[in-house]
């Protein structure tokens, strides 16, 4: 199965404006995403996913235009031009024990190597699954989205100075949809 043009993958991260006076959640998504799963009986035996981290949409926020916020987060955080991708490779089959009813969701906890910023680290990350009968959506469970350290990736939160700041830390999320290829 491999991923349609409904796949989504995204970061959430906490911005400070003026020492406090203004605090917001910057969201990122793109949906540039490819990859593709293999299943064999009711087991997830292997899966890849890859992100163009640099058709990253960026929210808008008060008083920061989105091209700032683009450009800090892509060439100065991210750093795009050198990292243009991120990737999850899972590492641990993924079993559902029978075959999944159609829409019925299926809460899951999926380990894998995340690569991003050039630097690959194991992550565990609780998900759910959707089977539609022609499709498989899989995506974190918004009740537990995954924190990213940005120091683990040796990512530099940028800054803008006084003015602007950016966390340590983060949250990523993904809805991928998967139709059989």
């Amino acid at each position: 199965m491999s991923t349609d043009a409904e796949s989504t993958i995204g970061f959430r991260i906490k911005e400070d404006f003026a020492g406090g006076l203004t605090d917001h959640e910057a969201v990122g998504r793109s949906t540039a995403v490819s990859g593709s799963i293999a299943i064999e009986g009711t087991e997830v035996t292997e899966g890849e996913f890859v992100v163009d981290l640099t058709e990253i949409e960026f929210t808008d926020s008060p008083g920061l235009p989105v091209g700032n916020r683009a450009r800090a987060m892509q060439d100065r955080g991210l750093q795009t031009n050198t990292f243009p991708e991120a990737s999850f490779k899972l590492t641990s089959p993924l079993d559902f024990g029978q075959e999944p009813e159609v829409g019925k969701t299926i809460d899951s906890t999926i380990t894998g190597e995340l690569t991003l910023h050039g630097v690959t680290k194991s992550v565990t990350v609780q998900a759910q699954a959707v089977y539609n009968g022609a499709t498989i959506e899989i995506g974190t469970n918004p009740e537990e989205l995954p924190e990213i350290v940005l120091a683990d990736f040796e990512i530099t939160p940028p800054s803008g100075g006084p003015i602007a700041s950016v966390a340590d830390t983060g949250t990523f999320e993904f809805l991928v949809t998967l139709t059989k290829s």
